[in-house]
């Protein structure tokens, strides 16, 4: 990429003294502009969150980028970038930005980073995430929403399920009925009571807790 945007630069340079003024400026812009866009791309941050990463989290944010790119979600905003950042630096943090901003980005990125580490052990279950909402209305949509940004991530399919008033989970088949990377997306009453009926086996498997609208 940086010889192609070298290229560009130059082509440029070589416009500059043309009969035609025009050519230079277009020439000159369209460099300058796709050096932002690369600086600005998902492909950096992804390869800032891949660093001593699992191989299986690589290869799921490797997919991930690709299906941003091929849905035209590929410029990373500046409160995205400071999320990723902080994604890296695995560790606790609150995202404080508006809404439309792009939190539910970062909350992905974290799940396909907890989705995907490495287990205990070979015969431990795999890994799991809760998602916590306010309503039942949040938790449909951004139950839509996962369902689809991590479908083909991986060679294994990702279940993204619901625990927020519907009768497809019970509270043991969180962890009894599935061996496979799983999201469980849970209103915070319905999440109280996963844990009081399952406590540390249920906890064992969770490697991201997010909380949407943490002030409610």
């Amino acid at each position: 990429v940086e010889r192609a945007l070298s290229k560009l630069d130059a082509l440029a340079a070589g416009f500059l003294h043309s009969r035609d003024p025009y050519s230079y400026l277009l020439a000159r812009l369209t460099a300058a502009n796709a050096r932002v866009f690369v600086e600005t791309s998902l492909w950096p941050q992804i390869k800032r969150l891949a660093n001593d990463a699992s191989p299986r989290t690589i290869a799921a944010l490797v997919q991930f980028a690709r299906a941003a790119f091929a849905n035209s979600r590929a410029l990373v905003w500046p409160a995205q970038a400071e999320g990723m950042r902080r994604l890296a630096e695995d560790d606790s943090f609150v995202l404080c930005t508006p809404t439309g901003s792009g939190k539910t980005t970062i909350a992905t990125l974290g799940a396909v980073q907890g989705l995907f580490a490495e287990r205990a052990d070979a015969f431990s279950a795999e890994n799991l995430v809760l998602y916590l909402v306010p309503s039942r209305a949040l938790a449909a949509e951004v139950e839509t929403r996962l369902a689809e940004d991590l479908r083909g991530v991986a060679a294994e399919p990702v279940m993204v399920t619901g625990l927020y008033g519907g009768t497809d989970w019970g509270p043991t088949d969180a962890w009894v009925q599935i061996d496979q990377p799983t999201v469980v997306i849970c209103t915070f009453e319905k999440a109280d009571a996963l844990l009081r009926y399952l406590g540390v086996l249920f906890l064992d498997r969770v490697r991201l807790v997010v909380i949407d609208e943490a002030h409610m």
